[in-house]
């Protein structure tokens, strides 16, 4: 049986979002800084629906996490392709003063690796997707990172690897300063230049492949990761496995480092924004 609670932003988002309308309010917010970049200009209206956006895809990420790659997580039964006694996952997960409740009774090795295997995927797409909110919310509360040229219309939604791209010049040329945002997203570096590639690299094979991107270890007796960057996560002599891409391990490690990385921004902007002297965009 599987007992969580999910993410609630709640009392951050009410912060943020009281403390930009007190801000507009006393003349503290240029509209003018986003109103450059139409037609796909930046409104703060939108916050509150962005950082509800950033809790539904974390929560989202989250339940899967629980459900198929946690404590629940059985690779033998994909590795052996045999089921004993029907695998059952029961879940309840709980949130503000939401419950939810689940129960599968999965009778069949192919349909557990088919649910594994439909989910990891899932799991990749809200992430990628849940990254790009988040840059989002970075390019409507800080002062522009990605700068465009005036004839090309803006990107819809920016890649995080790009945003923090441009911010590294930026701080490299002396443009911005190296200031707590930047900082706080240096904070998480490691987990952003060794995942984020990979990340992406999945969620394009997903979008427009074929491939589910995993792949039976017999050696090792483990369902792995595939398809993934070498420079990143490089090929160990002797066909040794790599352990961050044994399935569970890869998922955990992008679920709790994205968490992290989210909340450790969140936070910054309700400190920053609490701050009577504070403009926005910052």
């Amino acid at each position: 049986m599987v007992r969580k609670s999910l993410t609630n932003f709640t009392t951050q988002k009410n912060v943020i979002v009281t403390a930009i309308g007190r801000k507009i309010l006393r003349g503290a917010y240029d509209q003018t800084l986003h109103d450059s970049f139409k037609p796909s200009k930046i409104y703060i209206a939108h916050i509150e629906d962005i950082i509800s956006s950033i809790e539904s895809k974390l929560r989202k990420i989250e339940i899967s996490y629980y459900t198929y790659f946690d404590s629940e997580y059985d690779a033998s039964i994909i590795v052996n392709n045999t089921i004993l006694n029907n695998k059952v996952i029961e879940t309840e997960f709980d949130y503000a003063t939401n419950v939810l409740k689940n129960r599968i009774d999965i009778n069949d090795p192919s349909l557990y690796k088919e649910l594994i295997d439909s989910n990891f995927q899932s799991f990749i797409l809200t992430t990628a997707s849940l990254l790009e909110v988040l840059v989002k919310l970075s390019e409507t509360l800080l002062k522009k990172i990605v700068i465009y040229d005036g004839k090309r219309l803006p990107y819809q939604s920016i890649p995080l690897g790009v945003f923090i791209l441009n911010w590294d010049k930026l701080v490299d040329l002396g443009y911005r300063k190296n200031d707590e945002f930047y900082g706080c997203f240096s904070g998480h570096r490691a987990f952003i230049d060794k995942y984020l590639e990979q990340i992406n690299l999945l969620r394009n094979r997903f979008m427009h492949g074929y491939s589910i991107n995993l792949e039976i270890n017999a050696v090792h007796n483990e369902y792995m990761v595939i398809n993934h960057n070498q420079a990143n996560f490089p090929l160990i002599a002797g066909g040794g496995i790599i352990p961050e891409l044994v399935l569970n391990n890869f998922a955990n490690a992008v679920l709790i480092n994205t968490k992290s990385l989210i909340t450790d921004i969140l936070d910054l902007f309700v400190k920053k924004l609490s701050r009577g002297g504070t403009k926005v965009p910052m």
